[in-house]
């Protein structure tokens, strides 16, 4: 009888901290070429929504902020070959996970502030109770 008790304890317990089940809503592509050499808001995480970034822009030219705070893991190393061009290994993309409100922001920062695109790939899902 007490372990009956402690099992219903325990079930509603965990069940009033459980924060929601995600529900696929749509697939989101944010694109553009923002002033160069500024800080520019791309867009913000609705209010009841989470956002899974699966992939974005790869350039050592576009940095990537959330919320104010610059990720750098975006690109992993460029280097110059025996030619003087540069090269970029490709990128580990791990996908990023937003909640609501949270903001995605870009700098196009070049040694001649010229603009660049930027692009990311989201899945969007609502938090359903």
């Amino acid at each position: 009888m007490k372990n009956i008790f402690l099992f219903l304890f325990l079930s509603f317990a965990f069940k009033l901290n459980a924060q929601g089940n995600l529900q696929f809503n749509q697939v989101i592509t944010l694109n553009g070429t923002p002033s160069p050499c500024t800080l520019v808001n791309i867009d913000t995480v609705p209010i009841g929504k989470i956002w899974k970034i699966e992939s974005w822009t790869n350039s050592n030219e576009v940095s990537i902020y959330f919320n104010n705070s610059q990720y750098n893991n975006h690109y992993l190393a460029v280097w110059g070959n025996n030619n003087g061009t540069q090269m970029q290994l490709s990128t580990n993309f791990n996908p990023i996970w937003l909640k609501a409100g949270d903001i995605i922001s870009v700098m196009i920062s070049n040694q001649f502030c010229q603009a660049r695109p930027y692009f990311f790939s989201i899945l969007e899902f609502n938090v359903v109770p």
